[in-house]
């Protein structure tokens, strides 16, 4: 399926939705671009608009937005405990891969090659660059160097485990304010309703806070289907569907769309034990 996006400007202040903060994931500034990407993964082909790359001079908060719903894709949705991992698959050989998760992450975030941006920040630990430098890396600039060239100049790996650090020169974007998903919300408002027959089930919540959360503590309470898995339908009321999730029995996390593009951004067997 081909996956068709309007791309325009989006200033997060003038922007900013009127209405329930429910619609968001965590502090606005990280999370404006979420929904959107959750609307264009249930929408692929239907114009959606999405933010552009931002420019190296736009404003900081345009990086913040763009960038968490980039990060955010990559470590809850396609559950990548290991993105800088994910990330050297896709860029060696997942961009060919007829997913259609896959095309829409190389849609939103690489028709300019801007994942090799992140990916070698990522690689790097994030520990030598400065605001500067990580606004110059995540910006609009495409590399006139042949794939194997960049990947051979451009690859830094530093052994950190945990490539963005909260805060410091190492994360000067604050990177990760979505994985507040995982926290228990206050109010979770959760329905599930779930059928053996079809192996699906519904989780219906009020609010984006901590929905990953909520789908994990439900998920524990649905009837071991054997050797098959649950579909687990995620719907947020103030935003809509937010997909088909599975639950992997190698690594114990929801994700979406093939469990092999899943496993490629997961730690080697050393670095997880």
């Amino acid at each position: 399926m081909d996956v068709i996006v309007e791309f325009r400007d989006f200033s997060i202040d003038h922007d900013r939705p009127i209405g329930s903060p429910n619609s968001f994931a965590c502090q606005y500034e990280w999370s404006a671009h979420i929904p959107r990407l959750h609307r264009v993964l249930a929408d692929p082909s239907g114009a959606l608009e999405f933010p552009k790359v931002p420019l190296s001079d736009d404003p900081l908060q345009w990086h913040t937005a763009y960038w968490e719903a980039c990060y955010y894709f990559m470590v809850v949705l396609l559950g990548w405990r290991n993105p800088g991992r994910g990330l050297e698959w896709y860029l060696k050989e997942g961009r060919l891969v007829g997913d259609s998760h896959i095309g829409v992450l190389r849609t939103l975030f690489d028709r300019d090659c801007q994942l090799g941006r992140i990916a070698a920040w990522l690689w790097s630990g994030g520990w030598n660059w400065n605001h500067s430098d990580l606004r110059d890396m995540t910006s609009y600039r495409r590399s006139a160097e042949t794939p194997d060239t960049w990947w051979d100049g451009t690859k830094v790996r530093s052994g950190h485990d945990a490539p963005l650090p909260a805060g410091g020169g190492t994360n000067s974007l604050h990177l990760s304010h979505s994985l507040d998903v995982d926290r228990a919300p206050s109010d979770p408002g959760t329905t599930l309703v779930s059928s053996p027959a079809t192996r699906s089930a519904s989780l219906l919540l009020d609010s984006m806070a901590g929905w990953y959360h909520e789908l994990q503590l439900h998920g524990t309470t649905l009837p071991d289907l054997g050797a098959h898995s649950w579909h687990v339908d995620v719907v947020v009321k103030p935003v809509g569907w937010l997909g088909t999730f599975r639950h992997s029995r190698v690594t114990g996390l929801w994700f979406l769309g093939r469990h092999s593009v899943h496993m490629a951004g997961q730690p080697e067997a050393d670095e997880s034990s």
